[in-house]
């Protein structure tokens, strides 16, 4: 059954979740995570427990792997020893990157997968505008859009969805604002989150 909790400070939601993973995940497990700031905090909180977990990130831009804009970098430049970090390592041919990154995926559907929300809604780098699909396999695509300044690696919805639990994290002022179109049946990729609601936990911190 879907879960909502609502925080009105960052730290507290941030301290939360830390705490839920912990409870529900098993040490070695394999979870999905999505790119950029929204689970920075948490896992600083986690890597004070001694519990070992092999995370996967849903998406990566199309930069060099030592980029500061790169997400794999900036999980892997965190250095905690409990906490492994997969992804996309762009190469020059962007087959050859997604076909490396999906023969390190579990075979067996992930224990858990967070989501952390952009502003305008979208999950991973799958948006609700516009994205132009370069290649599409049978787990990812490679794509550009006009409103990003890099392409984009990302796993699809469909191989996102098979996970066993789902956690959306609206961080922030700004991304609450997306979750007021959260329960719109038209606002993609959200409501095809919403048609699992077994599976899905969804956390709103206020704050800037």
């Amino acid at each position: 059954m879907m879960t909502i909790k609502h925080f009105e400070e960052l730290n507290s939601a941030d301290n939360f979740l830390a705490q839920y993973i912990i409870n529900k995940c098993q040490d070695g497990d394999d979870i999905l995570i999505s790119g950029g700031t929204s689970f920075l905090f948490m896992l600083k909180r986690m890597s004070r427990e001694n519990l070992k977990f092999h995370f996967y990130l849903t998406d990566e831009r199309n930069v060099k792997y030592d980029s500061c804009d790169s997400n794999l970098n900036s999980y892997r430049k965190l250095k905690y020893k409990n906490f492994t970090f997969k992804g996309f390592i762009p190469e020059k041919n962007y087959k050859n990157t997604i076909n490396n990154y999906e023969d390190t995926l579990q075979k067996r559907d992930f224990d858990l997968c967070m989501l952390g929300v952009g502003n305008d809604g979208h999950v991973a780098s799958i948006f609700p505008n516009k994205c132009d699909v370069i290649y599409d396999s049978n787990h990812s695509f490679y794509c550009n859009s006009e409103y990003h300044k890099y392409n984009r690696f990302s796993l699809n919805l469909d191989f996102i969805i098979r996970s066993r639990a789902i956690i959306l994290y609206f961080r922030g002022d700004s991304k609450i604002k997306a979750y007021k179109k959260f329960f719109n049946k038209d606002f993609y990729p959200l409501n095809r989150l919403m048609e699992h609601k077994e599976k899905l936990n969804i956390i709103l911190a206020e704050g800037k």
